[in-house]
C-alpha cells in the first residue's frame, strides 16, 4: 500500500513537471506570436497620430488663409489700382471751362468724381468699399495710402498731398482716411466733385472706439481699459483720465469734429452750432450711420452717380 502511495505521488510530480513545461512552452510560443502583432498595432497607432496632427495642422492653415483673404478683400480694389491698371491723369478743368463740362459728352466721366471723407468707427468702411468698386468700374483715378497704412495725407496731420500714393496733379477719388483740409483737398479734386461725409451719434461713436482701439490712449489712462466698468468710470469723471500729452488722445474728445479738421478740444454751444453751417456748405451729402440705407440711396442719386448699381453695395 505504502508503495502505491509512493508511486502516485512520484507520478503526481511527473504530471506537474510536465504540465509546467508545457506551460512554459505555450507562454513562449505566444510571445513569439503576439510580440510583432503589439509591435504593428503600435506602429498603426502612431502613424494615425501623425495623420491626425497633419490633417489638423492642414486645417488650421486654410483657416489663416481664409482670414487673410477676408482681411485682404478690402485692399484688392487699391492693388489693381497702384498697379497702374485703372490709373488715369485728370487734368483740373480752368474755371472759364466749367459752363462747358456739362454741354460736353467727353467731359461727362470728370462728373463722376467723388470725395468721401471717411470718419473712424461711423461705418465708413462700407461706404469706402462701395466708392473704391464704383471708381474701378468707371476706370477712375483714386488716391491710396502709402503701403501698409489706413490713413491718407499723413493723419493724424492736416491732409498732405505729399503723402499719396501715386502722385498726380488731380484725383478722380478720394475715399481715405484723413484730417480735412478744405482748401488743400479742393486743390487735387475736379472743381465739380461731389463731396460725402459720414455722421454718427456721438454717443455710439464714443463707445464704439473706446472698446476698439487698444493701442492709444485709453490703455495709457487705466490699468485694464477692457474692464467692465472702465467705460463708466472715463463718463462719471473723463476729466481725471482725459490727457492732452498722451498720444492719439484725440481719439477720446470729439474725434468726428477732429476728422472734419476742426478744433475738438471746444465744445461750447455756439462753436458746435458754427461747423454745422460748415458742414453743410462744404459737402454735398452727409451720410447718417444710423440712417445707412436711406443715405446709400441718397449717395447713388447725388450728382452722376446715378449709375451706380446694386453690384456697387
Amino acid at each position: 500500500m505504502c508503495l502505491m502511495n509512493i508511486c502516485l505521488v512520484e507520478s503526481t510530480k511527473e504530471s506537474e513537471e510536465s504540465d509546467l513545461v508545457v506551460m512554459s512552452q505555450t507562454r513562449k510560443r505566444c510571445r513569439r506570436i503576439f510580440r510583432p502583432t503589439w509591435l504593428i498595432f503600435l506602429t498603426i497607432c502612431v502613424c494615425c497620430l501623425i495623420h491626425i496632427h497633419q490633417v489638423y495642422t492642414a486645417s488650421r492653415q486654410m483657416l489663416g488663409l481664409k482670414k487673410r483673404h477676408k482681411s485682404m478683400l478690402f485692399l484688392s480694389q487699391e492693388r489693381k489700382m497702384r498697379q497702374g491698371r485703372a490709373l488715369e491723369l485728370v487734368v483740373p478743368p480752368q474755371e472759364e471751362d466749367v459752363a462747358d463740362v456739362d454741354k460736353n459728352p467727353a467731359n461727362c466721366d470728370a462728373k463722376k468724381s467723388v470725395f468721401f471723407l471717411k470718419t473712424h468707427k461711423t461705418g465708413s468702411t462700407t461706404v469706402t468699399n462701395v466708392i473704391l468698386r464704383y471708381a474701378e468700374k468707371h476706370h477712375l483715378s483714386v488716391g491710396l495710402p502709402p503701403l501698409r497704412h489706413w490713413q491718407l495725407g499723413g493723419y493724424p496731420s492736416f491732409f498732405d498731398p505729399k503723402i499719396v500714393d501715386p502722385q498726380l496733379p488731380v484725383y478722380d477719388v478720394l475715399c481715405h482716411h484723413m484730417r480735412y483740409d478744405h482748401v488743400t483737398v479742393r486743390k487735387v479734386l475736379p472743381l465739380n466733385a461731389v463731396s460725402v461725409t459720414i455722421l454718427r451719434d456721438p454717443t455710439a461713436n464714443f463707445e464704439s472706439g473706446f472698446s476698439f482701439f487698444r493701442d492709444w490712449p485709453y490703455p495709457q489712462w487705466f490699468d485694464n481699459a477692457s474692464a467692465p466698468d472702465s467705460l463708466r468710470r472715463f463718463l462719471d469723471h473723463p476729466d481725471s483720465f482725459y490727457n492732452k500729452s498722451t498720444p492719439w488722445h484725440f481719439r477720446a474728445k470729439n474725434y468726428m469734429s477732429f476728422d472734419l479738421g476742426f478744433d475738438n478740444e471746444r465744445d461750447d454751444l455756439q462753436y458746435a452750432e458754427s461747423l454745422i453751417g460748415e458742414v453743410e456748405a462744404r459737402f454735398n451729402l452727409v451720410m447718417i450711420t444710423e440712417r445707412m440705407e436711406e443715405s446709400l440711396i441718397l449717395l447713388k442719386g447725388e450728382g452722376e452717380l446715378e449709375d451706380m448699381t446694386e453690384r456697387d453695395f
